[in-house]
């Protein structure tokens, strides 16, 4: 025991401290380190025959059940590499949703609360093992999915007005509907006039030709299009009064109508873009083979983050002018 750094007192301190503390005392009798060393000499065998990366995990701490002998070294192991795989494959699907929402132009800040609610829910999957989620379950479930919400309405207001604007608007006209199923009351009354006031001081914060040049961008994009043709008119001829006060010139009559064909083929055409570009981000990263870790949103936003997300979507949007060239 005169190495107070060697291999035997490490697993002595993590799994029997007392014993530990008696062994490493200042003149520790002969018969007494005699004992403690034949009491775990067994115990110590097992431990040394386990991997040290389950070691680092459990940070030496070895489950009683197996340090007795009660499982197997050989079944303890492979339930860990079960695990491990298990973590690997939750940890790649976390990223591969955080590269894709940073992709989609959301902010980290917004990735880093979707990704942990996704982790939520995918524990909370877990948990009911294949069943019925339970009314506990499912309200937390639901509370992750209001988070999300809440977060992108929020991303929406601080980096894209425009997105939040159509969509204060969409909830305009489906409350405008609502009134004219149920009849006029007030609470509708009153739940339009503050949307259309939060609508006037978004308009009023595009104060610039690019933040207006956004907004008509995104109008022109087919899903608003249809959007704002299904619109009651009334709805939409005011939407289209508050964009002209801001500065912004939109006709009613530009709406296009609804194609089922041609929004088919959007809607593919965004679905097959939105298939390449997570394929070529994910590509940037290599799990490596190392200790695994348990992690957290964060750590996982800030490895999807570390891809240069920008840089790779540049390099394809080039390939493909190069193509057409």
């Amino acid at each position: 025991m005169a190495n107070s750094m060697g291999d035997f007192e490490r697993f002595l301190y993590a799994n029997y401290p007392d014993d530990y503390r008696r062994a490493t005392a200042d003149d520790v009798p002969d018969d007494v380190l005699n004992a403690i060393l034949s009491k775990h000499e067994r115990h110590y065998q097992i431990w040394r025959h386990i991997p040290e990366w389950i070691k680092n995990e459990y940070r030496d701490v070895i489950p009683a059940e197996v340090l007795n002998g009660n499982e197997t070294v050989r079944d303890f192991v492979e339930e860990e590499q079960q695990k491990l795989a298990n973590d690997e494959k939750e940890t790649q699907q976390l990223l591969n949703y955080s590269v894709t929402l940073l992709a989609l132009g959301y902010a980290a800040e917004t990735v880093a609360v979707m990704v942990e609610n996704r982790r939520q829910r995918d524990a909370l999957l877990a948990a009911a093992q294949g069943g019925p989620l339970s009314e506990e379950q499912m309200k937390l479930w639901l509370q992750t999915r209001e988070s999300d919400q809440k977060a992108i309405q929020r991303d929406w207001k601080e980096n894209h007005p425009e997105k939040i604007i159509v969509h204060l608007f969409k909830e305009i006209d489906r409350e405008k509907r609502r009134m004219t199923r149920n009849g006029e009351n007030v609470n509708s009354t009153l739940k339009i006039n503050r949307m259309e006031n939060e609508v006037a001081q978004l308009l009023l914060q595009l104060s610039d030709m690019d933040k207006k040049k956004n907004l008509v961008e995104y109008l022109r994009e087919q899903p608003q299009q249809v959007a704002l043709k299904r619109m009651n008119p009334e709805v939409r001829q005011r939407f289209v009064d508050m964009l002209r006060k801001n500065g912004i010139a939109v006709e009613d009559k530009n709406f296009a109508q609804v194609n089922r064909e041609n929004l088919a083929q959007s809607l593919r055409r965004n679905f097959e873009d939105c298939q390449k570009r997570e394929s070529i981000l994910c590509s940037k990263y290599q799990y490596q083979n190392q200790t695994f870790d348990r992690v957290s949103a964060k750590q996982v936003l800030e490895r999807a983050q570390s891809l240069d997300i920008r840089a790779l979507l540049a390099a394809r949007c080039a390939g493909q002018q190069e193509t057409k060239s």
